[in-house]
């Protein structure tokens, strides 16, 4: 079985990149940041790192310097830069930063392939999804293209879409104070805004992210000021058009009424300890579909609203009173 290690600030783009991957039977670790990618190859061995190159706090480059700075198999593992960027001679400056490759965003299901095929020891599995039904329409997002974009697994694509959704409300109260504060740190969030929102199929969304990086990179005040009222809004809306069809489809596929039991907790707070944002996230979206009694939703939403701020202890903590309480 190949280990593959996967970076990048934005959950939508680790649980899209999941979601391609699945097929090929892989073992996948996320990180959402540079600090915890070097913890996680401090602590275990991969074959294959994909390396989102714009994060804040420590960009892909730094990331990997470190990585190979801590010598062993790290010396030799495959690092293969991901990213948004679309300027010209992007890939050869990946491969003078020492990348061994470069993978676009939104990931293409055929690049991935070779990818696969060039770098994880000639694994190449079967690299195919079933395909889904008809998809719903979602004002503002390509359901079909964000389906084929993540994996073809239409359970996993809503998923995704669902962190896609908190993950982006979620930046909304920055975006204003990084522009005026900080440009390099509002810069690296429409970055991977423009990234996740391709991603889902949210193209509209995707074009301005993509005006307003440009913008960023240019310090260009006149541009972000005339367009970042716009690009809120946009996200807001395609936000809401996404929760009410998450909620449509939960009160569709499931009329199940029960709070989460013991081994789900028990799943849930081992992912949060460990910092598992995979396995959080499946958890969180599954307790999305069920419907708990009034003090397991208050707290379900809780821990949810923690781990959107990074705060996993509190999350842990919850999620242990609820563990007191659980049935079997």
């Amino acid at each position: 079985e190949v280990k593959i290690l996967a970076v990048d600030d934005m959950e939508a783009n680790l649980a899209a990149v999941r979601g391609l991957l699945a097929s090929y039977g892989a073992a996948v670790r996320t990180c959402a940041s540079g600090r915890e990618a070097v913890e996680a190859v401090e602590a275990e061995k991969f074959d294959l790192i994909l390396l989102d190159y714009m994060m804040p706090e420590m960009d892909g480059i730094a990331v990997l310097r470190i990585i190979r700075a801590l010598g062993g198999w790290r010396n030799a593992v495959p690092i293969v830069a991901l990213t948004a960027s679309t300027s010209p001679g992007v890939r050869e400056k990946f491969l003078e930063n020492g990348f061994d490759d470069y993978l676009a965003k939104p990931i293409d299901a055929d690049g991935l392939g070779a990818l696969m095929e060039k770098w994880a020891g000639g694994y190449a599995g079967s690299g195919q999804s079933a395909p889904a039904g008809h998809m719903p329409e979602i004002e503002g997002v390509d359901t079909e293209l964000g389906l084929r974009r993540t994996g073809g697994d239409e359970t996993a694509y809503f998923e995704t879409l669902g962190i896609f959704s908190r993950d982006a409300a979620a930046r909304l109260e920055t975006l204003r104070d990084l522009a005026a504060k900080n440009m390099d740190a509002f810069t690296a969030s429409v970055h991977g805004l423009k990234g996740a929102s391709a991603s889902m199929g949210a193209t509209s969304l995707a074009e301005e992210a993509a005006l307003l990086e440009t913008a960023g990179q240019g310090r260009d005040m006149a541009v972000i000021t005339g367009h970042i009222d716009g690009f809120i809004a946009m996200i807001q809306r395609i936000t809401d058009n996404i929760k009410q069809a998450l909620e449509a489809r939960a009160g569709e596929r499931t009329g199940e009424e029960r709070s989460p039991n013991s081994e789900e907790l028990s799943i849930l707070k081992t992912a949060l300890d460990e910092r598992d944002i995979g396995v959080i996230d499946a958890m969180l979206e599954k307790f999305a579909r069920i419907h708990p009694e009034r003090a397991a939703s208050d707290a379900i939403t809780r821990i949810s609203d923690y781990v959107l701020v990074s705060d996993v202890e509190e999350a842990s903590d919850v999620v242990e009173t609820l563990m007191k309480d659980a049935k079997p």
